[in-house]
């Protein structure tokens, strides 16, 4: 019984071969497909305004929790950290 003895330099061609081959296939048979700019533009902008919404709601709601009025103006006048 003989061994196949293979170099560092074999084995790293042949898992790029061999990685070429799964991404074609993947590509191929697995229907992918890229975002184009103008879907990802207006889906940014929807996400944008759904977020404008909710920190509009969050802010309306600390007017009615259960803290002292210098709390509710600390929350209220801060600004997000970024």
């Amino acid at each position: 019984m003989s061994v196949i003895a293979l170099t560092p330099l074999e084995l790293a061609f042949g898992g790029a071969f061999l990685s070429l081959v799964v991404g074609i296939c993947v590509r191929q048979f697995g229907n992918s497909s890229f975002v184009n700019r103008s879907d990802f533009d207006t889906a940014m902008q929807t996400m944008k305004k759904n977020n404008e919404i909710q920190f509009r709601m969050l802010r309306a709601m600390v007017l009615y929790l259960p803290v002292d009025d210098a709390v509710k103006k600390e929350i209220l006048n801060e600004r997000g950290s970024e």
